[in-house]
C-alpha cells in the first residue's frame, strides 16, 4: 500500500508539472503579438501569427540528393498545406520510421513555393536522424510540424541589406535573399558566406538561385583566406540605412555583433538543439538582453518559439 501511494504522489506531481507547462505554452501563443522584440521584427512576428495554428502534415519526397559531401537538399510536397511560410521559419521533421521514434529534427526552410506546395530544405548529416533521412527515396511520406518560429523583418527604410552566413546557416538567408529579390528588387543585397573549406561553401546553391556572393574559407581553398567577418570591413562606413541578417555558428555571430555598430538594424537567426519545437520544454533557451537595459539584465527566451530570429544587439553570446 505504501508503494502504491508513493507512485500516486509521483504521478500526480508529473501531471501537475506537465499541465502547468502546457498551460504556460498556450498562454505564450496567445501573447505572441505582444512579444517584446524590437519593432523591426514586428512584421516577422505578425507573419508567424498569421500562419498559426501550427499543423502536423504529411509530406511526400520529390527529390533527396547529395550535392556536396554530407550536404543534401530535399524537396517535399505538402499537398494539404497551403499557408504562407516566411524567411526564418523552420519545420520539425520526423527522421525515423519507428512508432515511438526519436525527437523530430528542426530544419530551416530554404524555399517554399506556395503555388506548387513544394518545400525545399537543405540539411547536413550530423547524426543518426539526418543520416536516416539521406536514405529515404522518392515518394516516401514523412511527418512534419510547421510553421515554427518567427521570421526576419527587413525595415522599409533599409537602403542596403547584408547577409552573413556560415555553414548550414545559409539556408534561411537564401530564402530571405530570394524573397527580397521579388518584393524589393531595388534593394541591393550583399551576401557573405564563410566555411571551413570549399566543400562546405555550397557553391551549387548560389549558382542554383543565381545569388552573387563573396566567400571566405578558413583554409583558403576558395575566396578570401580567413574569417567571413573580415569581409565586413568598411561596410558600415557609409551613412546609408543598412539592414544586416546573420545565421551560422555562435562564434561567428558573436564576432559579427562586435563589428556591427549599435545603430545598425541587425537580426540573428540562432541555432540551438531543440526537443519540442514549440516552447514547451524550455530546452533551447538563449540569453536575450532587455530592451534599453542599462544594467545588463536579460531574460531566457526559447529559440524555437520566441525566435529563432532575435535583434542581434540584444543577444548575449557567452
Amino acid at each position: 500500500m505504501r508503494r502504491a501511494r508513493g507512485r500516486k504522489r509521483v504521478f500526480t506531481k508529473f501531471t501537475i508539472t506537465f499541465s502547468v507547462r502546457a498551460t504556460f505554452t498556450a498562454k505564450i501563443y496567445k501573447m505572441q503579438a505582444g512579444n517584446p522584440i524590437e519593432s523591426v521584427c514586428e512584421r516577422g512576428i505578425e507573419a508567424a501569427d498569421a500562419a498559426r495554428p501550427i499543423r502536423h502534415v504529411n509530406c511526400r519526397i520529390i527529390r533527396n540528393y547529395e550535392f556536396a559531401p554530407t550536404h543534401f537538399i530535399i524537396d517535399l510536397e505538402l499537398a494539404d498545406f497551403g499557408e504562407p511560410l516566411m524567411p526564418g521559419h523552420f519545420a520539425n521533421l520526423k527522421c525515423d520510421d519507428k512508432p515511438y521514434g526519436m525527437l523530430y529534427r528542426p530544419l530551416s526552410v530554404m524555399e517554399w513555393d506556395r503555388s506548387t506546395r513544394i518545400l525545399t530544405i537543405y540539411y547536413k548529416v550530423v547524426g543518426v536522424g539526418t543520416e536516416w533521412l539521406t536514405r529515404q527515396g522518392v515518394d516516401t511520406v514523412l511527418k512534419a510540424v510547421l510553421p515554427l518560429g518567427n521570421s526576419f523583418g527587413v525595415p522599409d527604410t533599409a537602403k542596403k541589406a547584408v547577409m552573413v552566413a556560415g555553414g548550414v546557416g545559409v539556408a534561411p538567408l537564401i530564402f530571405l535573399s530570394n524573397r527580397l529579390r521579388i518584393e524589393r528588387p531595388e534593394l541591393p543585397v550583399l551576401f557573405l558566406m564563410g566555411a571551413r573549406t570549399m566543400d562546405d561553401l555550397c557553391l551549387q546553391l548560389f549558382r542554383q538561385y543565381s545569388i552573387d556572393a563573396e566567400f571566405a574559407t578558413d583554409d583558403g581553398s576558395y575566396g578570401h583566406r580567413g574569417l567571413v567577418t573580415e569581409l565586413l570591413a568598411g561596410e558600415f562606413d557609409t551613412d546609408g540605412q543598412i539592414y544586416l541578417a546573420c545565421c551560422g555558428p555562435t562564434p561567428m555571430m558573436a564576432a559579427v555583433k562586435r563589428l556591427v555598430p549599435s545603430d545598425v538594424i541587425a537580426e540573428a537567426s540562432l541555432e540551438a538543439r531543440m526537443a519540442c519545437g514549440i516552447g514547451a520544454c524550455m530546452g533551447c533557451v538563449a540569453k536575450i538582453g532587455q530592451r534599453k537595459s542599462v544594467d545588463g539584465s536579460f531574460t531566457y527566451s526559447t529559440v524555437c518559439h520566441d525566435g529563432p530570429i532575435f535583434p542581434l544587439h540584444r543577444v548575449i553570446f557567452d
